[in-house]
This record gives structure tokens, sequence and C-alpha cells, in this order.
């Protein structure tokens, strides 16, 4: 059976597609049909990928495969469910096809049916797509100038709507405009239609009034109120368009004295540009002149020249043009300002000398003559007709006026008749005078300093300032000062000189300072030396014209400057850890030079600090004992280190220290003590095996230090096992058994080694300790039945246990034993019952059939073998078994009485032994063996199946097979690639068969026409099968 065929779709918009399913099936058919669960389908643009479009079944035949005919790579169906779900995302606005039919087969080995479904992409509304990044982000900027036309494009928001072309309509809007001043409010509108933000008309954007920087967030919406939005920062660019503005003057006047001191700052001029600007000045100087100068950056005016209001040569008012620049000079403005000098009545001046700071210094000896002028004033007004008068403001000292006398008319300066003398009165006169204006109401003045020296005259002899009536004290050893005389000379500039009168022991005096010293070191305890001296020095001026003389009493005081010396300043001893508390370790022997009291202090580190005792000079074993086992003191070299600080009374106390060695020796003292006292070891222990560590303590240095040796047991123990004798180790001599023996008390000797400091073998400490060895169970005897065969005679009415198992195992108890019948079970008539751990019993488990009319009987005779596991649930592979026999004979229940014939018994002994290695895999591992065995030949028959059968579809895999495979019709055509699909429209004829087809199966969809020969042909563009039609 053969048919085409040929749909034609439209969409709304107007598309046209025709899509022409060709489907050849040479099979016969069964009438059936293909229903869906939607025929007609309507899926929504932008669907996900595997949206169910529909569900087809075949009601009339189960166990259908379905498939959609042609190439349909937008939708796949399930062969098995029938569903069918789409494989791609679809765009309505894409200019693809919006509408589909699908033709859909149902088939199996005898019958197929086919059926169509119509599906059409409906359109959705989507929201526009602002397709400016930086937009989106909210990272969009853009920079305009501060005088930016109004209505000129800022800034155009690009959006794209795929619903445009059915009508669909973008609005943009501003949603928020934030901007850094409060006084720039909607500066920017958007065109609602373009999306064009322009500046406002009637707003103001001036950078200078605060407008710098603008947030604008906006919307792009389409009809059905969806939208996208963004935000773009608007940047004002700054520009110099203000000119400075300067700050006036009052009156736009300075009125400036005439005895204003040049470099004087006037004023300071002041401009401010909006801009931002540093405003910088300059001075607009066309006359040239140069009495006033401006500081450019600062704004200073300042005077240059002195100004004079009483010289009819200078002006008195000044006109300053003053211009101020931007930073580029772009903008200036020009701010003039008058100076006005004003008159001021002019002091008198002084002499500059007697006017300055340091005034004007003048000497004279101290026997200047009476009345004689010793200074003049020099001062004039240099205001015409002004008269100067002097007068004394200051003297100092206060009486300088008793000494000297000022003419308040002409300025001089006399001596009086008052007495100067160099040492009694003052040799310095500082006055300060004033020369003043005479008739004014507020006269000025000027003022200058006069300072008078009068010069010495040599007439004085020295005389001593410090001579001291107590004793002066010399402190031996020293060579600091003992006294510094101090001499003086009235005559000022005269020098005092010092010397002893005669000679004294070991003294000396400066002849320059008149400081008296030691010249060596001095030693009370020397005999040479005297303690107390009487000594006469001498002061003297320059030349010896005058001089003076004295008498000191000097002592010489003992100093404490002799250390403690002991005979012996490094002792070591020796005592034995045993000695007792109390006994006296070392006295020392000490004393002082200078007959000073002794103490003693003993230093101890904290190991030794409560073993030795200090009384005096002796020093005493306790309160603690000497302790040789110490593995601190063995770091101390078994030796404490005591230092003995001596220390004598005198002023300044000096010390000395002894070292003392006490070199303690080992004294065995403590017997070694047991600390281990019992191990367990298995009965399979080889000999060698390690048992366990017999622990001896000894207390006595080297700690541990012991012998051991094996001197008794249970048991014999001393067949069994062995001991280290250096190490206490205790391992296995003899085989073991525990069912013979369980236990071993085991008598271990220790003998300590090594703790006296001679070796001393009547001194040596033993001491002896049971150590008990438990012997560990291992399952190497298989269970043991007694008997190990049984024999019953029973009724087969019976119906409980008749028969009691009696089995035994010596590694397990009896709850580990397991029973179970491994044989003669024939219909399994016998169970074991076990209520208790005990062995169980076996008893019947159902009536036994005897007499059965054409029916089967049970037999009369049970052979019955029962396996015996112990370890139950133990270890599989240590699991060991044995077997018992149980031979049951069956009386049936039509007889009385059993036969008195002694029946005739077999017996059959089975003997199971336990494996002791094995492998049992998991059952996933079983498992996957079958599949894959399945698999593999499963393979192997496709395989013979496609050599033998000739299928074509199987050369795809094997290219090179040469094999039975019947060669193509010459007059078929096998294309590589796609084929056309260009194809008659007619198809409606009778396609048949040509004999010798390669496959009858293969469903052709698409016929076509070779261009080069004419030839008709069918194809299909799954496989690119092709066969030509006759």
């Amino acid at each position: 059976m053969h048919f085409s065929e040929k749909m034609s779709l439209k969409s709304h918009h107007k598309k046209i597609y025709t899509v022409v399913f060709y489907f050849f099936s040479v099979t016969q058919q069964i009438l059936g049909s293909i229903t869906f669960s939607k025929v007609h389908v309507s899926i929504p643009e932008n669907s996900p990928i595997n949206t169910v479009v529909s569900e087809a079944s075949d009601p009339d035949v189960p166990d259908v495969n379905f498939m959609i005919v042609g190439v349909q790579p937008e939708f796949t169906i399930d062969t098995t469910s029938g569903i069918i779900k789409t494989q791609q995302i679809f765009d309505f606005e894409s200019g693809n096809p919006n509408a589909y039919l699908l033709l859909v087969k149902a088939w199996n080995a005898t019958y197929q049916s086919t059926g169509n479904i119509d599906i059409n992409i409906s359109n959705v509304n989507e929201a526009p797509v602002c397709t400016q990044p930086d937009f989106v982000a909210g990272k969009a900027n853009v920079t305009i100038n501060e005088n930016y036309p109004v209505f000129d494009v800022v800034y155009t928001i690009q959006a794209t709507d795929q619903d445009v072309v059915h009508g669909d309509k973008l609005s943009y809007s501003i949603q928020s405009q934030v901007s850094t001043s409060s006084a720039c409010q909607s500066v920017f509108t958007i065109n609602r239609n373009t999306g064009v933000v322009y500046r406002s008309p009637g707003t103001v954007l001036d950078y200078d009034a605060g407008c710098q920087r603008f947030l604008l967030k906006m919307q792009v919406n389409d009809t059905g109120s969806l939208s996208c939005e963004g935000t773009v920062e608007i940047i004002i660019n700054n520009l110099n368009d203000e000119v400075p503005v300067f700050t006036h003057f009052p009156s736009d006047t300075l009125n400036v004295s005439e005895t204003t001191l040049s470099g004087t700052v006037l004023n300071t001029v002041v401009a401010t540009d909006r801009d931002g600007d540093v405003v910088t000045f300059s001075l607009y100087n066309p006359t040239g002149q140069v009495v006033f100068g401006l500081d450019n950056r600062s704004g200073d005016i300042i005077l240059l020249q002195p100004l004079s209001f009483d010289d009819p040569d200078k002006p008195k008012q000044y006109l300053l043009p003053i211009l101020g620049y931007d930073n580029q000079f772009v903008h200036t403005s020009t701010y003039t300002v008058t100076v006005n000098v004003q008159n001021v009545n002019n002091p008198p001046s002084c002499d500059p000398d007697f006017s300055s700071a340091s005034g004007v210094t003048t000497s004279i000896p101290e026997n200047f003559p009476i009345f004689s002028s010793v200074y003049m004033i020099l001062a004039k007004d240099p205001d015409p007709g002004d008269t100067v008068h002097f007068s004394v403001i200051t003297a100092a000292p206060q009486n300088t006026t008793y000494y000297f006398a000022l003419d308040t008319t002409d300025g001089i300066i006399t001596r009086t008749s008052a007495l100067l003398d160099f040492e009694s009165s003052p040799v310095k006169y500082k006055i300060t005078i004033s020369a003043f204006e005479v008739g004014k109401a507020n006269p000025k003045s000027c003022t200058g300093v006069l300072t008078i020296d009068v010069s010495n005259v040599n007439d004085e002899a020295p005389i001593f300032m410090n001579i001291p009536s107590a004793h002066l004290n010399i402190y031996e050893n020293s060579l600091a000062t003992v006294y510094q005389l101090t001499a003086v000379d009235r005559d000022i500039g005269d020098r005092v000189y010092y010397e002893f009168c005669s000679l004294f022991t070991g003294l000396k005096i400066d002849e320059d300072t008149g400081r008296i010293s030691p010249q060596y070191p001095l030693d009370y305890e020397d005999l040479r030396t005297p303690h107390q001296q009487i000594i006469e020095v001498r002061a003297y001026d320059r030349n010896r014209i005058h001089s003076t003389t004295a008498t000191l009493t000097v002592d010489l005081i003992n100093v404490n400057d002799n250390s403690p010396q002991c005979t012996e300043d490094l002792i070591a001893v020796e005592y034995a850890e045993t000695v007792s508390v109390g006994t006296l370790v070392v006295a020392l022997d000490c004393m002082d030079l200078d007959m000073n009291l002794l103490t003693y202090n003993m230093i101890l580190d904290s190991y030794s600090s409560n073993r030795f005792t200090l009384t005096q000079n002796e020093i005493t074993v306790g309160p603690g004992n000497l302790n040789y086992d110490d593995t601190i003191f063995a770091g101390m070299q078994f030796k404490h280190t005591i230092i003995v600080k001596v220390t004598d009374d005198g002023i300044p106390s000096l010390t000395s220290t002894a070292t003392l060695f006490v070199k303690v020796t080992r004294v065995n003292e403590v017997s070694p003590s047991a600390v281990t006292n019992s191990f367990f070891v298995s009965e399979s222990s080889p000999p060698g095996t390690f048992v366990g560590a017999v622990v001896f303590q000894d207390q006595d240095w080297p700690f541990n230090n012991v012998k051991y040796t094996l001197v008794g047991g249970s048991n014999y123990a001393e067949s069994k096992f062995f001991i280290e004798s250096n190490t206490g180790k205790l391992r296995v001599f003899g085989n073991l058994d525990r069912e013979t023996t369980s236990q071993f008390a085991i008598t271990v000797q220790a003998v300590d080694l090594d703790n006296d400091i001679k070796p001393d073998p009547m001194n040596q400490k033993t001491s002896l300790a049971v150590v008990t060895v438990y012997v560990t169970n291992v399952n190497d005897e298989p269970p043991v039945c007694n008997p190990a065969h049984y024999e019953k005679v029973i009724y087969s009415t019976i119906l409980t246990s008749f028969l009691q198992l009696s089995c035994s195992d010596n590694d397990s108890p009896d709850n580990q034993l397991d029973f179970t019948i491994v044989g003669g079970n024939v219909n399994s008539r016998f169970v074991l019952q076990r209520p208790t751990t005990n062995p169980p019993s076996v008893a019947t488990s159902q009536s036994f059939q005897y007499g059965v009319f054409q029916g089967i009987e049970d037999p009369t005779d049970f052979e019955l073998l029962i396996k015996v596991t112990d370890e139950l649930g133990g270890n599989r592979a240590l699991q060991l078994t044995t077997t018992a026999t149980v031979i049951i004979h069956v009386v049936p229940w039509s007889t009385t009485k059993p036969s008195t014939a002694t029946p005739t018994t077999t017996v059959t002994t089975e003997i199971l032994e336990r494996p002791r290695y094995y492998w049992a895999p998991q059952g996933w591992f079983t498992a996957a063996i079958v599949i894959t065995a399945f698999l593999f030949f499963m393979c192997l028959y496709l395989l013979a199946w496609c050599i033998l059968k000739d299928v074509p579809r199987c050369a795809m895999f094997f290219p090179n097979w040469k094999g039975t495979m019947k060669k193509p019709n010459k007059n078929v055509l096998r294309f590589q690639g796609p084929v056309p699909r260009q194809s008659n429209k007619n198809t409606s004829e009778s396609i048949p068969f040509k004999e010798g087809s390669t496959n009858p199966f293969v469903n052709y969809d698409v016929r076509g026409v070779d261009p080069a020969t004419g030839q008709s042909y069918l194809f299909n563009s799954k496989t690119g099968d092709i066969h030509l039609l006759s």
C-alpha cells in the first residue's frame, strides 16, 4: 500500500508554506486509527523546550510504536507513550512558520496507521528591551556645558520591541530627576515618542548655582504595560563665564598717616569669582608712581616710600587703579582706591646712637674730677619754632642722681661731689633721658639711654670668704676635694692666688682655685699617716702686693674599704644520700680587716632550697633529706651548688661570696615493685609470641634497672613461657591449649642492678610478683555429637519432638552451635525445634501420607543428615562443622504395632568440611555479569542477522562488507547528502516496487525527478535510500 498527501498551510501573516508528506509501506495493514488528546493545538511563543503538545494513542491496537513522518526537528514524539513535545523555543516574530501540520504514524510488526495534528504558534506580548547596556546597568553618563542650549538633544534612549510589527508602540518617560541642588528642578524633558532627552525651556542651568550633576531614572513602556528602565547621569561642565567682583572699601578710600613706616600693609583688596577661580591682582600704573605697591596674589596694598604731609613737593592724595584677573586672564575687572595722606605732629629727634636700643656707654675712673662734664645729649625738633628740654625718666641704681646731675636745658651730665668708690659704690649707672617739646598740650619726645661705667683702681687686699669653724673631714682612699677656699679682692680685675704656708702630709692646694685635696689615697690603717693636721693657708693678689692667711683643721676619717675574706672561697664535699638531717656539711672561716661584724646569707636553687640550712657560718643538712634518685638532680650531675654571701656591717657595706659544691652519692634503698599482673594470649600463638611486658618499678637511680627471671608458676608455666631478663617481655615458649589449661600463674622475680656507688651483691634488692596469663580461645576443634548416629522408630501420627540431639564444642558454648537439616528430609517432614540454648530436638512438621489411592505416599524410612556449625554468627571462613546422622523408621497410622522384624539399616555418613577460604560475590555482581552476557550475545545475534539477511542498513556499520548482500539494482540511484525537496505535485499515482529492491520495509517520504535523466524516484530523507520508479 502506498499513498501521497499534500497540505498547504496559511498563517495570519499570509505566508504560505507547503509541506509534502509521503508514506510508503509494503506491509500488511490491520484496520485501526490514531487518536490525539488535542488535535488543534495552540502553543504560546517562548514556551520552553519539552513543552507537551499532545498525546497520540491507538485504542484499537495495543503495543504500538509512534513516529513523526518526515523531517520535523521542531517536535519530537516518544515512541512508546506517544507524547509529542517541542524541541525548540518558538519566536512568533522571527519569520519562521507559525503553523505546523504533523503526520504521526503508529506501527508494529503487523500494523500501521497515521493521523494528523494541527499546531499553531500564538503571539505573546513581549516587554521592550533597552539596548544600551550602560543605561540598563545605571552606568550611562553624558557631559554638557552649563550654557547648553534649550531643546538641544542631551541623550537618546534606544529600545526595541518585537511586538512593534503587530502595532505595539513604545512611550518614554522620566520617572525621577535628582540634582545636586534644590534650585535645579525639571531641567530636562523627554520626548514621549522618540526617547530624546533635551534641556527644558525656562530653566536655570548654572554650574555656579549648584547645578552640577543630574541623575535621571527613565522608563520605556509598551501598550501592554510592560517596560524596561535605566538610569543616566548628566554631568554639567563648568565654564569660565564670570568676572571677578571686588569688595569695596568704605567710600573707596584709604586714610594713611604721614608717619606710616615703609613696608606697612595698608589694607588688602578682596575679589571673588563665582567660577571658583583664584583672582590675581595688578596695579595699573600709567604715571609710574613708586610710593605704593600691590601683592598680585594676596591683594595687599604696601607702602613702599615714606609719606610727608608737610613737604610741598609730595602729593597729599594718590589714585590707585587695581585690576583683578581670573585664572586664564579671560575676565578682568577694575577697582580704583583713593589714598589720602594725613598730617601728624613730628616728635623731636635724638642722636641715633643715644636713641638706639643699647644706648651710649661712657667710662670714667673712680677718681673722676667733681663737677666735670661726663656726657652731652644731642636732640632737636624738626618742626620749626619748637624748643626741646631734657629730663631723667629712669635711673639705675636709684641713687644715680646722687652721683650725677642733668642740665634740663642743654642736656649736659656732670659728676656731683659725692664720693665714687669702685669697691663700695655702684660701678655701672644706667640713665634713661627724654628730650621733649616745650609748650605743647601733648608734647612728643625722643628717648635714649646713657650708661656710665666706673673703672677700678688697685688698692684692696684679698679677703677669705669661707673659713670654716669646724674640722674638715677626709675619707681614706678618697681623692675628692676636701675643701674649696674662696677669697676675693675688692679691686675689680685683680686676681687672687692660694698656697700652704708650710708642707702637710698627703695634702695639696690648687694655686688658682684654692681647692684643697689629697695628693694620693690616704690609708687610715697606715701608721705613717696622721689622723689630724692643722694647716695654714695664704691668699695673695697679683704681684703679691696684698695677702691674707687663715688656719684649718683636717681630720682623716676611717672608711669600710676591706671586703670580708674567707680562708676558702671554693669548697667541695661529698655525702651519701642517706646522711641524716642535721649533719654538718661545712663551717666557713671568714674575717674582716675593718673589724666589722659579719653576716651570712645562703643562696640556693629551687631544687636545693629545703635540703640545707645555714646557721651563722655553719651549713647543715635539712630540713629535707638528700635524694640521689631524681631525674632533675641527674640533670644537675648529682651535686648541689650553694653560694654563701658574706656581708660586713660597715658603711658602705661590703660583700664577698664563697661557693660550696655538695656531691651526693647513691645508696640502694628501695626494692623493686610490680606494676602489671595479668595478660591475654591466643592459644594458637606460636613460640616467641609476645604476651606482655612485666613491669617492676625501682625508685633507686638508675630507675627501673632490674633483671627479670621466672622462678615458678602453676600448670608447668615454666615450660610454656620464658621472659627476657633485660626487658621483662614475657613470650610463649611451648604450645598452648585453652581446652587443657585456660590460665597460668607465673612467679616473676626482679633484682635491681647498679644501684650502689660500687657494686654490692649483698645489698641488691629482690621482689616477686605473680603474673596471670589468660589463654584466649581459638576455634580449632569442630563440634562433636555423641552419639554421631541416631536411630528412632516413630508412628506416623506423632506431631511432637521425638529425638533430642546431644552435640557440643570445646571451643564454643551450646548457644553458639547452629543445626541445619541438609539431607534426607523427603517432603520436608521433619524440623528441628530449639526452644532453649540446648541442642535442638527432631520433630515432625506435618502428617505423613500412607495408603493414598493413586496418590503419592511418603517413605517409611528416612535418613536425615544434620549439619552442626560452631561460631554462630561469626567469621564463616573460620567456622567448623560436623554431621550427625538420624535414621527414622515411620510406622504408618494403619499399623497397630510395629513389625517385629528388625529392619536392616544402612547408615550413610556425610562429612562436611568447612572451606578455609572462599569467594562469595555480592548480589549486584551476579546481576551485572548476567546483564553483560545477555547484551554480548544480543550483539552477536544482531551481527549474524545483518550478515545473513543482507540488511542494507547494516552497510552503514560495515562499509567494506562484500558478503552475500545483493547488489542494488543498477536503476536505483543512491545520493550522498540531502535531496532537493522539489517534487511533482501530482503524486497520487501508484508507485510499485521494483523486483530486487534492497529493503521492502523502507518508508519513502519524498518523490523527486532526476534533472539529468528525467527519471522519477522515491527518497527517504532520514536514511538516504532512493528507489527508482518504472
